[in-house]
């Protein structure tokens, strides 16, 4: 389910494109040997809540679209879907 230009594989069997993002994020731990390293990192660590909560939030928008449309088509939360061919 990742992006195309990640599935690329080698001859023996390596994903080549993931080991290099894999080693571009692990150059993020050098930001620590900065002398403003802990505010980058508090940087980094809120936006990574904040982005949490935009993915529960497109979750739960997701469920009351989905509820919604439930509803539309008359189905019964309580009961077995039907299958109408």
């Amino acid at each position: 389910m990742a992006p195309k230009f990640l599935a690329y594989v080698d001859k023996k069997g390596r994903p080549l494109n993931v080991i290099v993002l894999q080693l571009l994020f692990g150059c993020l731990a050098f930001i620590n040997l900065a002398d403003n390293g802990g505010t980058i990192f508090g940087w980094l660590l809120s936006l990574s809540g904040l982005s949490i909560l935009f993915i529960y939030g497109g979750i739960g928008l997701a469920h009351v679209r989905f509820r919604a449309a439930w509803y539309v088509t008359s189905k019964s939360s309580d009961a077995p879907a039907t299958n109408h061919h």
